[in-house]
């Protein structure tokens, strides 16, 4: 028994020397390769350096975007219009080109796919739990393996500025280009950002800025919670096309899309998805004993358009179905009320366009867009409706009182349009300054 004892004792022995002397070794390593990594990282900086000066070529930045929903899409356009002419713009979609394996519905469709027919279909309350658990799958179980493939794309290929203009994947993309030494620029598109700085915790470098659309209690706040100083957030408005800011022939317009002069128009803009709650409002409206032009935007839903081809409408009502199209800017100039959902896009868009505007609350809201329903509440830009049985008051209101409509029209004159194009060459000229 003794021996055995013995034998046991000088086995654990040996196995707790090599333990120990493995942890000794491991750490060697690790700080050999921290040490390597500085190394690594100082002899690309030089050798960028060198490069550029010595051909002369423009500076690279990636764009991470992604396709689900229309404003990340909108977003990453509209700084490859901006950008390209001075740099070499990549868009990049990290869900698609590098994640694509980790998506546990990629064999079928993906998880964009997915978020999308969600939102199309109205199933708002199952995209809230999607969206939560999406992202804590991604970070819980793939957090690591994340930032390493992200890590090896930037470090492949070396851009001189990295931009995201997504959520849910800045935690990797911040450690990423921090360990490479690439300067980082975050540009939200929402009112509440707190899936936006998820995992993000105790910034400590000045390379990494953040642009917010709107000064509201969870942009800056959050922001700040991260670690960034306040000069490291910049208010620069929300991405929005050139064209929303050019003044427009409104009489040629109402020729194009053969709108009468003398009705009130109200525009529906449930999203780029074309929502079935598109139909319920126009539906509604066609009903009623006013007159009104509906101009109703149904994006690339097909099955919208059958019904509301079908649809029944009064007299004084007339219709324009609108399918998918890039002139919403036209069309907003020429009406006179918006009916849209809670998303920053379209609502940013009525504000540049002064047009008053109605947020759809009559079911569940993404979690994330509430505070832009607040935003418009408080500053007066329109109502949001979150009964039916108050739809048709509100309408006649819009329509026939001409000193709250005039009321709405004042505040809207009253807010300022940041100019999002020339604010975004500013800053991206800092962190990654030109040739």
């Amino acid at each position: 028994m003794m021996k055995q004892f013995y034998r046991m004792l000088t086995f654990l022995s040996i196995f707790c020397f090599l333990g120990s002397s493995d942890v000794v070794f491991a750490k060697n390593n690790r700080l050999k390769n921290k040490k390597k990594l500085v190394q690594e990282t100082k002899t690309k900086e030089a050798n960028r350096t060198k490069k550029v000066k010595k051909n002369g070529a423009k500076k690279r930045v990636i764009v991470f975007t992604s396709k689900g929903g229309y404003g990340h899409q909108a977003a990453s356009q509209a700084l490859l219009k901006d950008l390209s002419s001075n740099y070499d713009i990549t868009i990049v979609n990290p869900f698609q080109r590098l994640l694509r394996k980790m998506d546990f519905l990629w064999k079928n469709f993906d998880g964009e796919q997915g978020y999308n027919s969600l939102l199309s279909n109205g199933w708002i309350r199952t995209t809230n739990i999607y969206k939560r658990l999406g992202a804590k799958t991604l970070g819980y179980l793939y957090g690591w393996k994340i930032k390493k493939v992200i890590k090896r794309f930037l470090k492949k290929e070396d851009p001189d500025l990295v931009v995201s203009v997504i959520p849910m994947l800045n935690f990797a993309v911040n450690c990423a280009t921090q360990k490479l030494s690439i300067p980082f620029l975050l540009i939200t598109t929402d009112g509440d950002l707190a899936h936006w700085t998820d995992g993000i915790k105790h910034v400590k470098r000045s390379d990494f800025c953040a642009t917010i659309g709107f000064e509201m209690p969870r942009t800056r706040g959050v922001l700040k919670k991260s670690g960034l100083d306040d000069n490291q957030i910049l208010l620069t408005g929300f991405p929005i096309r050139q064209d929303f800011l050019e003044k427009k022939d409104k009489n040629k317009i109402r020729k194009e899309w053969k709108i009468p002069n003398n009705k009130f128009t109200i525009m529906i803009l449930m999203g780029g998805a074309g929502s079935q709650a598109t139909y319920e409002y126009a539906r509604k409206i066609a009903a009623m004993d006013i007159d009104a032009h509906l101009l109703i935007c149904t994006g690339r839903n097909k099955s919208v358009r059958r019904k509301l081809r079908k649809m029944h409408k009064e007299d004084g009502i007339s219709v324009s179905i609108i399918p998918f199209t890039k002139k919403i800017s036209d069309l907003m100039s020429v009406s006179d009320l918006l009916i849209t959902k809670a998303g920053p896009g379209s609502i940013n868009e009525a504000l540049y366009m002064e047009l008053p505007l109605i947020i759809d609350r009559t079911g569940p809201v993404l979690f994330w867009e509430k505070e832009n329903i607040n935003f418009v509440l408080k500053h007066g830009y329109g109502d949001v409706l979150k009964k039916w049985r108050k739809f048709k008051k509100l309408i006649w209101k819009y329509c026939y009182n001409k000193k709250y409509y005039a009321q709405k029209k004042r505040s809207l004159r009253k807010f300022k349009k940041h100019d999002f194009s020339a604010n975004i060459k500013k800053i991206v000229a800092q962190l990654c300054p030109e040739v």
